[in-house]
């Protein structure tokens, strides 16, 4: 508007006062209100559909002035948008439970992944035909590997002592060499490593994920400070439905998601990224996303969540998990289309 009567003001030749006082009529232009969005990792393909709705102006047409920082894991994800050093962040749901449990004020605005992505995988050449043959085995991973948390619950449920099983140190990228050397019989993997590991076993390789006992805890998710929540709900709400539409639209299309991310970032194995963005979307994949909106946060799912966490890492201070997410944003027109996931899980 602004621009248009400063043009009209030229051609028509009108005084300065005229100028003003016809820009002043205008209004103030308004500006957009600027985000800030904190990765749980540095640019991946499951982050695509940000970059793309950025490129394409989603966010700015919304009102919205969104910066995207790239991650260093789910805990300090989670460290930062509780500090408000950033506005809304994209982390593991339960490591978040775990921090508001110690005080941290955070609220869950939408899910990512609704299906559990972690899985164990072995060689069928050991031996091993199920989890029933882990007794007696090792499995390696790291201390903090969220696998490693879960293991009691998933042996208990699988039908195994959890103390039949020992436990290698082994750093997430000793865990391929490591199981082709024999010096651990099992490793677990988040889904979207998968081809890594059927690229480098191809059919000698075996695995299972721990939703089939039954543990399916909510894992990446987008959430924000309660603070910033409380004062700045319309601009959640926004960033919420355009991150909805972002991920839908690359569920049926990766190619402009995969352009958008190819020029944010350098260094990506394009192959594999398109490999793992089919293997997130299995991953996406559920009744309520299909029924209800994708991205939907279900409430009976976040007290099992919260009852889990509690019964593996801990929840340090209590609190009502219902206080811990809300749906309101979520706009229910938009639901995960079924017909986009190419891959079995």
């Amino acid at each position: 508007m602004r621009k248009h009567i400063e043009n009209y003001v030229r051609t028509a030749g009108l005084s300065v006062a005229t100028a003003t006082a016809l820009t002043m009529a205008a209004g103030p232009v308004s500006a957009a209100e600027s985000l800030t969005f904190t990765l749980n990792w540095l640019p991946k393909a499951d982050h695509a559909a940000y970059y793309y709705a950025k490129e394409q102006g989603w966010y700015s047409q919304a009102g919205l002035d969104v910066t995207i920082e790239g991650g260093r894991g789910s805990g300090a994800t989670v460290q930062r948008v509780a500090a408000g050093a950033s506005n809304i962040g994209i982390a593991d749901f339960s490591t978040m439970l775990a921090a508001r449990g110690k005080g941290a004020d955070l609220v869950a605005v939408m899910s990512v992944y609704t299906i559990s992505p972690v899985y164990f995988y072995w060689l069928k050449s050991s031996g091993i035909t199920g989890p029933k043959d882990f007794a007696g085995k090792t499995i390696g991973a790291p201390a903090g590997d969220v696998a490693v948390a879960l293991w009691p619950v998933f042996a208990a449920k699988a039908g195994i002592d959890p103390k039949s099983v020992k436990f290698a140190n082994v750093t997430p990228p000793a865990k391929l060499s490591a199981l082709k050397s024999g010096s651990v019989n099992i490793v677990p993997y988040l889904y979207d490593a998968h081809d890594l590991v059927i690229n480098e076993f191809k059919d000698d390789v075996q695995f299972v994920g721990t939703d089939s006992v039954g543990i399916n805890p909510y894992r990446i998710s987008i959430y924000t400070n309660g603070k910033y929540l409380t004062e700045h709900r319309d601009a959640v709400g926004k960033f919420v439905k355009v991150s909805q539409k972002a991920l839908d639209a690359c569920t049926h299309n990766f190619d402009p998601c995969m352009d958008a991310l190819k020029k944010a970032t350098s260094g990506l194995d394009e192959k594999y990224e398109r490999q793992t963005w089919e293997r997130m979307k299995t991953l996406m994949d559920d009744t309520n996303t299909r029924d209800i909106a994708f991205g939907w946060i279900d409430a009976a799912r976040v007290k099992s969540d919260y009852d889990l966490v509690a019964q593996t890492v801990g929840i340090e201070t209590a609190f009502d998990p219902a206080k811990a997410f809300t749906a309101e944003f979520i706009d229910k027109s938009i639901k995960f289309d079924p017909s986009t996931v190419k891959l079995a899980r």
